[in-house]
């Protein structure tokens, strides 16, 4: 299955407000049987930090073209199906706060 391409690619969908396809992480596409499309929200707030939420594959080039615009502060994963794709990000932006279910 395919995602809305392009993948890993920033669309802007209203001022601060971003979304990002891709293709669900391998520990996801195996309970899945195959690849699902997924999709990550991307806010930047007030104060110009980012807020992802429900985060895809985490990618340099995703991470460059995420700083150009604020510095990537939350992390969010919405439900346990997104978990799984946390670990990555949280690698690569230490400082990041990660909000997550139990």
């Amino acid at each position: 299955m395919r995602g809305y391409e392009p993948l890993d690619t920033l669309k802007a969908v209203a001022p601060d407000l971003w979304i990002v396809d891709g293709i669900a992480t391998e520990p996801e596409r195996r309970l899945a049987r195959r690849g699902h499309p997924t999709r990550m929200v991307v806010v930047r707030l007030a104060n110009g930090d980012l807020w992802l939420h429900a985060p895809v594959g985490h990618s340099q080039w995703l991470g460059r073209d995420l700083a150009v615009q604020g510095t990537i502060r939350h992390l969010v994963a919405p439900n346990p199906r997104h978990v799984s794709g946390i670990p990555p990000w949280q690698a690569a932006y230490p400082r990041a706060v990660t909000w997550a279910v139990p």
